[in-house]
C-alpha cells in the first residue's frame, strides 16, 4: 500500500439475506462494516447479540468473532478493509462497534465505493480509500456527538409532521420505500401524508425521495440526475432499483488480489 494512503478498501457487496438465513460466526483479520438497509433478525458481535434494524450501522474489529440470523429479508451493505495509519486505527479499535443514530448519506457513500469498483476508472482504488476515510470519520465522530434532527431539517411551515417525514425519508431512501411506510411512520394516513408533501415541499413524497438521492449525489437537478444515470446504465432510476431489488448479492473486488477467507469459522450460533 504506496505511502500516505490512510486506509485501503478491499471488497464490497450488496447482500439479501433470504428468511431463516444464518451466517456462521466468524473472524478474520481486517475490518469490516456492516449497514442495515432494512430486514428484522439477530447480529452477534462478540459474545452480545444486537436486534437487527434498518440503518444500523455495525464496526466488526479485527479478529472479533461475528454472525447473523435473518428473520426476514434483511438486505445489507458490505465493506472489508485495512488501516495502515496508526491513528486511525486506534481510534478505530476504542469506536462504538454498533451505531443506530441516523447518518446522513452513509449508504449513498457505500453505494459509490461499489461503483468505483464497477466501473475502474482511473484512479479508482484512491476514490475508494477517500470515500472509506469519510464513513469512518462518520463512525469515529458517532461515538462524541449525536446528530440532531433538528440541525438537518428544513423549516417547513413549522410543521412537527412533515419534520418527522422528511426526517424518517432521509434516513430510509436506501429501502423500498412506500407511501404507506411514510404514513406509518408518522401514524397519518396515505392521503394526508400525500397531501402534506404537495403543500409544503411542492412535490410527492416518492419524486422529494429521488430528490433527496440526487442533491446527495452532487447533481444539479432531478432532470439531470436521470438524463445522466440512463446514460451509464442505460436504465431508469426506478427500473434499475426494481432489477436490483431481486438481487441476492453482488460483489465487488476493489482489491484484486484480495481474498475472501475467513480466519476462523465457529460452528456455535446465536442463541
Amino acid at each position: 500500500m504506496p505511502a500516505g494512503r490512510l486506509a485501503e478498501v478491499f471488497w464490497t457487496a450488496r447482500y439479501d439475506y433470504q428468511p431463516r438465513a444464518i451466517l456462521k460466526r466468524h473472524r478474520h483479520d481486517y475490518f469490516q462494516l456492516i449497514y442495515i438497509v432494512s430486514g428484522e433478525g439477530e447480529f452477534q458481535l462478540g459474545s452480545t447479540v444486537h436486534p437487527i434494524i434498518p440503518g444500523v450501522l455495525f464496526l466488526i474489529k479485527p479478529r472479533k468473532f461475528h454472525g447473523l440470523r435473518a428473520s426476514s429479508l434483511v438486505k445489507t451493505l458490505d465493506l472489508k478493509f485495512e488501516v495502515r495509519d496508526a491513528r486511525l486505527h486506534r481510534q478505530l479499535m476504542e469506536a462504538r462497534e454498533v451505531m443506530t443514530e441516523s447518518m446522513n448519506g452513509i449508504a449513498h457513500l457505500f453505494d459509490q465505493i461499489r461503483y468505483e469498483g464497477e466501473m475502474k476508472a482511473a484512479l479508482h482504488r484512491q476514490v475508494c480509500d477517500a470515500l472509506l476515510v469519510q464513513i469512518l470519520a462518520y463512525v469515529i465522530r458517532s461515538g462524541a456527538t449525536s446528530m440532531s434532527a433538528a440541525a438537518v431539517e428544513p423549516e417547513v411551515g413549522g410543521s412537527e409532521q412533515v419534520r418527522r417525514l422528511l426526517s424518517f425519508i432521509r434516513g430510509h431512501y436506501a429501502q423500498k420505500l412506500t407511501l404507506t411506510d411514510m404514513s406509518t411512520a408518522i401514524g397519518r394516513s396515505d392521503r394526508l401524508v400525500r397531501d402534506l408533501m404537495h403543500r409544503t415541499v411542492g412535490m410527492s413524497p416518492m419524486r422529494y425521495s429521488l430528490k433527496e438521492i440526487t442533491e446527495m449525489s452532487g447533481f444539479r437537478t432531478l432532470h439531470h440526475f436521470t438524463r445522466v444515470f440512463h446514460l451509464v446504465t442505460s436504465e431508469t432510476p426506478a427500473a434499475w432499483r426494481r432489477k436490483n431489488r431481486q438481487g441476492i448479492c453482488m460483489v465487488v473486488y476493489i482489491d484484486p488480489n484480495f481474498s475472501n477467507v475467513l480466519l476462523t469459522v465457529d460452528e456455535g450460533q446465536p442463541k
